[in-house]
């Protein structure tokens, strides 16, 4: 008996997609390749032609089947499913991997935060996320978390502690607290700290602390002014960049060695995108040389992403450089 494809269709205002399992890849596919791929296996030729008639001839239902076989003969839409799960490790490998190598320990300091970017995962947009709350991490739940990480990763090359939100540096003092508590245990491998933050809340005291302790900073940025104050805002609406960019001019100037190690720019690419707009203002100083990593937003559950932008208003990422 013909199995069907192990594969997933879906469509979008943009075309017709089909996700194949085994591979992982996504195929973008005419109207007439995603109506007859499912049955291509289960079907004769004949057999879709009658059923298909109304919609397509028989010559196009033909040369589609023949398209369909050029993608089963490089290993895509196959009907071969999975007879076992297993884990992507050796089984007798992992105990020792969760009692003695563990690497990253991301602790979600809050869910407060002093914007409220349009696309953000927690703007009550998506479905089944959080929404801001004020949320905060006991400073005592911290150190337990970061002496369990201590006391398992005692076999790793590196160990690395984030800081996530919301926006971490409205609690700027707990997390000076807990790195400084950090630092206080003997660490076998080597010890490393990461801090994601809008960059609006940057002062004096918090630069100052983020260069003594070398401290990994990824700033979110999405482009130009043009571009990031149209979904980076603040509570009332006003856009951020210029907080931003003048937070980090700062930081440039107070150390330029640590802010072209260890500051790195997140760009969320949001609909339309300006890719050479995003390029050049990523790629001119101060920013030349910096990381930039880009972040997509999900157009099939945003409600902005079936709305027309006021003309001239554009978005951009810049791919990361090694």
């Amino acid at each position: 008996m013909s199995v069907s494809p192990y594969m997933h269709k879906f469509s979008t205002d943009r075309g017709f997609y089909i996700y194949d399992v085994n591979t992982s890849e996504i195929l973008k596919a005419s109207k007439i390749e995603y109506d007859l791929v499912q049955e291509s296996t289960t079907l004769t030729a004949q057999e879709l032609c009658g059923k298909w008639r109304h919609e397509y001839d028989g010559r196009a239902i033909e040369h589609t089947l023949t398209e369909i076989e050029l993608w089963k003969n490089r290993g895509l839409v196959s009907s071969l499913r999975p007879s076992r799960l297993s884990y992507p490790v050796d089984e007798d490998l992992l105990p020792d991997l969760l009692d003695s190598r563990l690497e990253q320990l991301i602790l979600n300091i809050t869910e407060t935060c002093n914007m409220r970017c349009r696309y953000c995962t927690f703007s009550g947009t998506y479905p089944l996320e959080r929404r801001h709350s004020a949320g905060t991490m006991e400073e005592a739940v911290a150190r337990k978390a970061v002496c369990y990480f201590w006391r398992h990763s005692r076999r790793s090359e590196k160990a690395h502690i984030s800081f996530y939100g919301g926006e971490p540096l409205t609690c700027f003092n707990r997390i000076r607290c807990i790195v400084e508590y950090a630092k206080s245990l003997q660490w076998s491998p080597e010890l490393s700290f990461h801090l994601d933050t809008n960059g609006t809340l940057l002062t004096d005291e918090s630069m100052w602390f983020l260069v003594k302790n070398k401290i990994f900073l990824q700033v979110s940025l999405d482009g130009p002014k043009e571009v990031h104050d149209k979904y980076r805002v603040y509570k009332g609406g006003r856009g951020s960049f210029e907080d931003v960019m003048a937070n980090l001019e700062r930081l440039r100037t107070i150390d330029p060695t640590y802010f072209q190690r260890h500051v790195v720019f997140a760009a969320t690419v949001a609909p339309p995108c300006d890719l050479l707009k995003a390029n050049e203002f990523f790629c001119s100083d101060p920013h030349n040389g910096n990381n930039v990593s880009p972040n997509f937003v999900d157009p099939t559950t945003l409600r902005f992403s079936r709305s027309t932008p006021p003309e001239g208003n554009h978005f951009c990422f810049q791919p990361t450089r090694d």
